[in-house]
């Protein structure tokens, strides 16, 4: 696998949704499943990948747009208490472990932005961590500030990176039909552009 990673075959479009350990999940009622997202700054990349097991369809929000309100479904989702979001934040930045602990609180940042609130029971987890492939100077020099405050461009980064997975997890998952008939909807892309439209923003769908 590692082999793979490195090479150039093993490199392209990353697959979504109902992959891997993404196949039963849940995400804000709809189907979940596996998503990633990247920034990439010129002192620095991060990259974000999600296994999204949380939400309620009501509290589902997209660019600031309340989807899960507006989406209609053939039969509405039952309730999934407790369920759980992992999240993983990797850096090419030589960052230490205090950095790379902030830069895991900020990815708790990005799934609120998308309509999660952390209820109790719920077990989110996020694990952060370094290629130590890019020194901190070149990032120093180009953020001037005091203590860490060079950090807050990686922080942006990672809330964005966080939130912009999380919705291609639910983009890139499909309809899936379980045991005894129980279904888990994906979410309906043609009603969501409807939904931009009314609220008067553009939809870019990958």
């Amino acid at each position: 696998a590692i082999d793979g990673a490195r090479s150039r075959e093993g490199r392209g479009a990353t697959p979504e949704g109902n992959v891997g350990c993404g196949t039963t999940m849940t995400g804000y009622g709809f189907k979940g499943g596996v998503g990633s997202a990247s920034r990439v700054h010129d002192c620095f990349t991060v990259g974000v990948l999600v296994q999204l097991n949380c939400g309620r369809k009501e509290d589902l929000t997209i660019a600031g747009v309340p989807v899960g309100r507006e989406v209609e479904l053939p039969k509405p989702p039952g309730e999934s208490p407790g369920n759980s979001i992992m999240m993983v934040v990797a850096t090419d930045l030589d960052a230490n472990s205090r950095q790379l602990w902030k830069v895991a609180k900020r990815a708790a940042l990005g799934l609120a932005r998308t309509g999660s609130y952390g209820g109790n029971g719920s077990g989110d987890f996020t694990i952060s961590f370094s290629t130590g492939e890019r020194s901190l100077d070149d990032l120093k020099e180009a953020v001037p500030s005091r203590g860490d405050g060079f950090m807050s461009p990686v922080y942006k980064a990672t809330v964005e990176a966080t939130e912009e997975a999380i919705v291609n997890a639910l983009f890139g998952a499909e309809t899936m039909i379980g045991r005894d008939g129980n279904a888990r909807h994906a979410l309906p892309l043609d009603q969501v552009e409807r939904i931009f439209e009314k609220y008067g923003r553009p939809l870019n769908r990958p």
